[in-house]
Parts: structure tokens; C-alpha cells; sequence
């Protein structure tokens, strides 16, 4: 394993945002990419992807953690140098990015500033594959609730423009009317792919059993699991899945779901 230390001295707060600079910077070689690992005192070890031959050009800066802000109770964290003018962030410097433009990470890992994760896109594009506002009260982009209407209604922007698609009596019923919307108008997006990721029902109720993220998981029966796939808001994930141009098969380890990811981001870029 290779690995080379920066340390970088200073604290700059402005506003919401918050910029660690005391942070350690090493750099991991493997095969096929490297880690850029930065340290903060502040927000701890961050692991950053990047390529072999950005590795050197990374080198020639001081890398520390930028933290972005919160949606839907997430935080955001970015690497960032104060080397340069203006201050530049991460995957902007690996990918050259020209000031008109931002950069989409594709699979929407934030961490991943490999190139074949990195697209540098309008901001108009960019804001489509943002996550969901913190004040959405349906837990579901693009569908709100109308007091006037006492039913769910569903919109969509398109050029900046809100179109509204519907009003439903169900949310399972809005949620899927903006899930079909979603791909309609995505597609009009140049490099825009559908990607369906899915695992058997044993291994997933497994999984949910280990992750016990909700009271009572740890003892969750199969047949109780199996009910709960039943619900409306799940038996409509499949025909969304069904329009999928790629799919991923999870039923394998961690490493091996990210294998996949890095040769689909890899195939997609060779289109």
C-alpha cells in the first residue's frame, strides 16, 4: 500500500457552510483507482475515489473537508483546496470544469470523483437529480398535498416551469404518476440512463433484519416481510423497474455491488 500524508493548518467559517482545514490528506494506491483519505479534526475520516493519473495533480494542493449543509437530515461533505483562485472543489478540479458548467456525480455518491463518475452538465440538468426539500410533506418529490383539493397533487419542472400532472386520492397512486413523469422527462436528457438495482426477497428480508432500522425489524418474520412487499407504495417499485435500461444484480457482497456500479459507469461513458 502507498501512502503519502499532507497536513494543512487554518479554520474558515462563512455563514451556513464550513471549511476544516486542519485536516491530514493521504493518498492510498490500489489497482484500478486511488483513496484520497482526508482527516479532519472536526468531522473525522473522509475516503475520496479518484483516478491514478489525478493522483500527482491532486498532490500539488492541500485537500480539506467542506461541509455543504443538510437535506432530509443528511449531511453533505466535499473536498476542497484554498490553493487556488477562486477556491475549488474536488471533483470540479479533476474534471477541469468550466465556471458555466457544475458537475453531476452519476451515481450520486458524493465521494466518487473517479471521471467516469463525473459529468459536467448545465445547471438546469444538475437540479434534476437533486435530493428531495426539507420541507416535502409527502416524503416524495414533486407531490404535495392540496388543501383545496383534499388530495394529493402531483407537478413536475420542466424549463423552470411547474406542470402539474394530476390530483390522486392515494399517495401510492401520486407517487407512481410522478415516478412514470420522472422517466419521461429524463429521458430528453442527454445521457440520461435508467438504472434498476434489485436482490431476492430472502436476501433482502435478511437485510433488513441486520440493518433493524425501524422497531421491531431484528424479529421481523419472512411472511411478515413478504406482507409489507405487498403494500401498494412497494408493488408499484416493480413496473417503474421494468423501464429500466440497465439493471444491477444485489445479491452478492458490498464489493461486489460496487464492482458492478464501477464496470455500468464504465460501459455508460463508452456509449
Amino acid at each position: 500500500m502507498n501512502v503519502k500524508s499532507n497536513l494543512v493548518f487554518g479554520f474558515n467559517k462563512k455563514g451556513s457552510n464550513i471549511i476544516q482545514t486542519n485536516s491530514v490528506n493521504q493518498y492510498i494506491i490500489k489497482d484500478e483507482y486511488a483513496i484520497l483519505r482526508i482527516t479532519s479534526e472536526m468531522y473525522g475520516e473522509f475516503d475520496f475515489l479518484i483516478d491514478l493519473d489525478d493522483v500527482e495533480r491532486c498532490k500539488l494542493h492541500n485537500w480539506c473537508i467542506h461541509f455543504a449543509g443538510r437535506k432530509q437530515h443528511k449531511k453533505y461533505f466535499y473536498a476542497l483546496t484554498q490553493d487556488t483562485h477562486p477556491k475549488t472543489m474536488l471533483h470540479r478540479f479533476v474534471m477541469n470544469c468550466p465556471e458555466d458548467m457544475v458537475v453531476d456525480h452519476i451515481n450520486g455518491d458524493t465521494f466518487d470523483t473517479r471521471k467516469s463518475n463525473l459529468r459536467a452538465i448545465s445547471h438546469k440538468n444538475n437540479c434534476r437529480n437533486r435530493a428531495l426539500n426539507f420541507n416535502n410533506s409527502s416524503g416524495v418529490r414533486g407531490v404535495t398535498w392540496s388543501k383545496k383539493d383534499s388530495k394529493w397533487m402531483v407537478y413536475i419542472m420542466v424549463n423552470y416551469r411547474q406542470k402539474t400532472l394530476g390530483y390522486f386520492d392515494k399517495l401510492e397512486d401520486a407517487a407512481e404518476c410522478r415516478r412514470l413523469a420522472d422517466i419521461k422527462y429524463l429521458r430528453k436528457v442527454d445521457g440520461f440512463f435508467l438504472i434498476s438495482v434489485d436482490a431476492s426477497e430472502k436476501i433482502r428480508h435478511q437485510r433488513v433484519i441486520e440493518r433493524n432500522e425501524n422497531k421491531g425489524d431484528d424479529k421481523k418474520t419472512f411472511k411478515a416481510f413478504l406482507k409489507d412487499q405487498q403494500e401498494e407504495s412497494e408493488s408499484e417499485i416493480p413496473k417503474t423497474m421494468s423501464k429500466a435500461d440497465f439493471k444491477i444484480d444485489n445479491n452478492g457482497t458490498w464489493e461486489d455491488l460496487w464492482k458492478q456500479i464501477h464496470q455500468l459507469v464504465k460501459k455508460i461513458n463508452e456509449l
